[in-house]
């Protein structure tokens, strides 16, 4: 929890949990062919993160107080933010972004399927 990790998770098919609650976080990629992939940010971090899917759903949980912005390119997918994020030019941010010290800078890109990004339960 306390060494910084620069992470690669890549997954040809399948569901993958991916927790990165507790972790300190340099740097995240994440890369799914075919599935479902549930990622959960850490409650502090000032980091860049992409995920990268073909087919399937991907969640991103976000704990409540974090910062967030979301570059999205969802080909054919669908997209699902929190009512409270700003929407501009196809970039979804939390309200506490600008101001925050923590930020997570996310890039998801879905050809097919769905992307969720909800805060964390």
């Amino acid at each position: 929890t306390q060494v910084p990790i620069d992470l690669k998770v890549d997954l040809g098919a399948g569901n993958a949990q991916v927790d990165l609650s507790q972790l300190d976080i340099s740097q995240l990629a994440v890369d799914l062919g075919v599935g479902r992939v549930v990622v959960q940010l850490p409650e502090e971090g000032d980091f860049s993160a992409r995920i990268d899917g073909a087919i399937g759903q991907i969640v991103v949980e976000v704990p409540s107080g974090q910062a967030l912005r979301v570059r999205a390119d969802t080909g054919i997918a669908n997209i699902s933010v929190p009512n409270n994020f700003q929407k501009q030019d196809g970039v979804y941010t939390s309200p506490n972004y600008a101001g925050a010290e923590n930020q997570i800078d996310l890039a998801v890109d879905q050809a097919i399927g769905n992307i969720t990004i909800q805060y964390a339960r």
